[in-house]
């Protein structure tokens, strides 16, 4: 129950919605021209085709024990439905290469760990991912054999797909006005999700680090920080924080979605004297493949 608790908040948090508060800026290093922050308004068509390269590292620590889960995948992306807001909810990815392990955490945090040789996934294997009932299903498209529920998750953190269960596309950091190279903005906590508005404390941020170019586009690098202590749910079950930064590399041109999305979190929670904590670091890049 703890660890489902857990693996709702981290989806929590990587999911939610979140606007910058224009009126409550710091002073801007303006440099050059000013640019749209549309995070939100960046669509993807069905047939837009991808070579998605995601790679994650989740540590869960719970009172009995750490449990580490790394997974590397490669994979042709192909969008195959979208809703209303242009943003995917079902989608083909053809495997490269994947690399996965789930195992008991211990000390060296840098020691290489070697892929499962049994996993039941390999180059070649084709799988769809959809948003079915505000949930994501993992299945392969021949129909044939199980995912374990480990490698599921994994997968389903690198693999973008919306499944309706918040307020908007992932973590978003759009701006109401134009901004520039240099500048930070603060979040408008109001536009948090339960439980994180009403935490003790919440602070959040917006920077326009700069330009990047990044498969042959040019991209603004955009970097939100978000750091909340002593949110709540319902009931006694104690009280928890969440420090997490996202960075998005967003085409100048055009109306691509984000290239590149990187991002570290920590959630901790304790609850009846135990406490939780799930850290996780995830790169994903989407490089666009011509239709054929």
């Amino acid at each position: 129950m703890r660890r489902l608790m857990m693996a709702n908040l981290t989806i929590l948090l990587l999911s939610t919605a979140v606007f910058a508060a224009d009126d409550a800026d710091k002073p801007a290093k303006p440099q050059g021209k000013t640019y749209e922050i549309d995070i939100s308004d960046r669509r993807v068509k069905v047939g837009d085709r991808f070579l998605l390269a995601g790679k994650s590292t989740k540590t869960e620590t719970e009172p009995q024990g750490s449990v580490r889960t790394h997974i590397e995948l490669k994979a042709e992306y192909e969008v195959l439905d979208v809703n209303d807001d242009g943003e995917p909810v079902k989608a083909r990815a053809n495997i490269r290469s994947l690399r996965f392990t789930h195992e008991p955490a211990d000390d060296d945090e840098s020691k290489e760990t070697a892929a499962d040789p049994s996993q039941p996934l390999k180059k070649g294997d084709v799988l769809i991912v959809e948003a079915k009932d505000g949930e994501e299903v993992l299945l392969r498209e021949s129909g044939e054999g199980d995912i374990p529920q480990h490698l599921q998750e994994a997968i389903l953190n690198v693999i973008p797909i919306e499944d309706g269960d918040d307020d908007g596309p992932s973590l978003i950091a759009s701006s109401e006005k134009p901004r520039r190279i240099g500048e930070t903005w603060k979040l408008d906590k109001e536009q948090l999700p339960d439980p994180f508005r009403k935490a003790k404390t919440v602070e959040g941020s917006v920077e326009l680090v700069g330009r990047e170019k990044l498969f042959g586009s040019e991209c603004l690098e955009i970097k939100l920080t978000l750091n909340v202590n002593g949110f709540t749910l319902d009931g006694p079950l104690g009280s928890g924080s969440t420090h997490g930064r996202v960075t998005w590399w967003l085409p100048v041109e055009g109306d691509r979605p984000p290239l590149k999305k990187s991002s570290t979190h920590t959630i901790e929670f304790e609850a009846l004297g135990m406490t939780n904590k799930t850290t996780e670091t995830a790169t994903v890049t989407y490089k666009p493949l011509e239709a054929e």
